[in-house]
């Protein structure tokens, strides 16, 4: 948000074609070329606009994008050097639609084993891990849930619906143990803690990844074992109603 200048791409250490969404107080669209640390040389969508909200600027750079493979890449990450080489080997070496990888991250932990992945697993995966064939997801039409995400919502969670719906569409994904990145310190724009937004919000997400009844019980599983992580924020009634008001909206 809010970049004033394409400095982002180095800090990001880009070193293939790109996207960038920056959400500002503009619209603008700007094209510019650099040559990478392989003397290629790569291109640079760099598209400034009003709009708000997470999934509505994935949504947008889904529309700009024409890599054969994309990743999703936050503003708070640092792409190790040879990271095109590791993500084609992995879909040029497995029969996959989409993948998810290790980026580092203090204080996380991954698996050390590849897997397919389901809907439990894919309620583990963070966004910055996710790589996909741009045309499977356009051929089937997947996009992002604008209802969700940063800007719109306190709970996240647009990254698990995009799975739910990779799943859902008969898409086949992975994940592979191998880091293509790190992330940097950096304070949350959408986290604020336990409140009453946050509850009432995973309600209604809870509910879009599991239906009605599923997904009651997900929130009451939810509420009783996150409890020891949310007490000291909010009281279990207090959760325990926005919860409710979530479910009912």
């Amino acid at each position: 948000m809010h970049q004033v200048d394409h400095t982002i791409v180095k800090r990001t250490n880009i070193q293939t074609d790109a996207v960038v969404i920056n959400q500002c107080d503009r619209n603008e669209i700007t094209t510019y070329q650099f040559s990478n640390k392989l003397n290629q040389i790569c291109n640079v969508i760099f598209v400034s606009t009003i709009e708000r909200g997470l999934s509505k600027s994935r949504n947008m750079a889904l529309k700009y994008a024409t890599g054969d493979i994309c990743i999703i890449c936050d503003d708070d990450e640092i792409l190790c050097d040879n990271y095109e080489e590791i993500i084609s080997n992995v879909f040029q070496n497995n029969k996959i639609d989409f993948a998810t990888l290790v980026i580092n991250k203090k204080n996380r932990i991954y698996p050390n084993k590849k897997f397919c992945i389901n809907k439990i697993r894919a309620l583990t995966m963070s966004s910055y891990q996710i790589c996909f064939r741009l045309k499977s997801i356009i051929d089937k039409g997947i996009r992002f849930n604008e209802r969700f995400g940063s800007g719109v919502s306190k709970a996240g969670g647009e990254e698990n619906l995009f799975l739910f719906s990779c799943l859902k569409s008969g898409l086949h994904g992975m994940y592979y143990p191998i880091s293509f990145g790190e992330m940097i310190e950096s304070e949350s724009q959408w986290w604020k803690g336990f409140t009453k937004e946050y509850f009432y919000d995973h309600a209604i997400l809870s509910k879009a990844l599991w239906g009605r009844v599923i997904g009651l019980c997900y929130i009451v599983y939810t509420l009783f074992d996150k409890y020891p992580m949310y007490k000291n924020d909010i009281s279990f009634y207090k959760a325990f109603k926005a919860y409710l008001k979530g479910y009912l909206s």
